[in-house]
């Protein structure tokens, strides 16, 4: 991400919003896309040892639920990680839309070695589906 809209952490009853900023509860690396939590505020936290799993306040892993909207990839060029695979997925979006939208009935080709429009919609919407899926990434530490 090169933008955190909101980032918000369940506190068992409502989510409360955090505000950005070093100096505040959280900032955002741009180059890395990583979101760094400040020890301004506190986070239950769980933290396993070998005998029993121990619980505080502050340390080992969040267990509260953390939600965060933010933008991403700015161009295709730009972002090299993730901008030929975006610009596929819009590919077979606009195609499948553009097929589902119009009556290309008397221009296209049937025969038994070709594909039919409505499986090859059911093809392409599975495939944008699972690349969407992929996009969608978290890191647990």
């Amino acid at each position: 991400p090169y933008k955190v809209i909101n980032l918000s952490i369940w506190t068992g009853n409502s989510w409360e919003t955090k505000a950005p900023g070093r100096g505040n509860d959280y900032f955002l690396v741009p180059d890395t896309g990583t979101i760094h939590f400040a020890r301004f505020f506190i986070l239950p936290a769980r933290f396993q040892t070998y005998t029993a799993p121990l619980w505080r306040w502050g340390a080992g892993e969040f267990i509260m639920p953390v939600k965060i909207s933010y933008l991403a990839g700015r161009s295709i060029q730009g972002d090299s990680r993730e901008g030929a695979f975006v610009h596929e997925i819009t590919k077979k979006m606009a195609g499948a839309d553009v097929l589902r939208n119009s009556d290309f009935g008397f221009s296209t080709v049937s025969g038994s070695d070709r594909v039919p429009m409505g499986q090859k919609l059911q093809m392409w919407e599975v495939e944008v589906n699972n690349a969407l899926d992929e996009l969608r990434g978290f890191e647990l530490f």
